[in-house]
């Protein structure tokens, strides 16, 4: 006997969410490309040319030089290379909200406008970004627990509680993080 609730239009089904995924790609490439370009490959491009810049300057073949390093150059570029993670970071989560936005328009069967998306991502960046930033400091809860635990039973019972440790921490806050 067949159930009714299999047949269902509201139930998920992860063929129909591949199926739905590859269907908004297929229709808006420029569109993906476009976003993607801007939020991921112009700050990853701006990254690697100021390292290019810095390590351009070093000179590989003198060990003497590279022990002796300026204090000062190396905390100006610790500071500038956090600062430009956490830019990195934002952008990131404002990439996935303007993504969320044209497959949201996609599926309503409208054409997503890059304008648009960008629009709403930067008016939703806030609550964005503290969504973000609490899976962040849930992923590191997790991993800094883990250790903790591991730390405290590898001595009584070994390497087979670190891995039971690791699994019942750190996979649900991934499982967070992709939530």
């Amino acid at each position: 006997m067949v159930s009714t609730t299999l047949e269902r239009p509201d139930k998920y089904r992860i063929g129909r969410v591949f199926s739905n995924s590859f269907a908004v790609i297929g229709r808006n490439p420029g569109l993906l490309v476009g976003l993607a370009a801007l939020f991921s490959a112009l700050p990853a491009l701006v990254l690697n040319l100021w390292n290019y810049r810095n390590f351009a300057k070093l000179d590989f073949a003198d060990p003497e030089s590279m022990a002796v390093a300026d204090p000062s150059a190396i905390l100006g570029n610790s500071l500038i290379s956090m600062a430009f993670g956490l830019i990195y970071f934002a952008l990131a989560l404002l990439f996935q909200s303007s993504l969320v936005r044209a497959t949201i328009e996609d599926l309503n069967g409208k054409r997503p406008a890059i304008g648009d998306c960008i629009q709403i991502a930067l008016r939703c960046m806030f609550p964005t970004l503290g969504m973000g930033l609490v899976v962040f400091l849930t992923m590191i809860l997790a991993l800094v627990v883990t250790m903790f635990v591991a730390g405290m039973l590898i001595p009584v019972f070994g390497n087979i509680i670190v891995f039971i440790a690791f699994i019942a921490l750190v996979v649900p806050g991934i499982m967070l993080f992709l939530g």
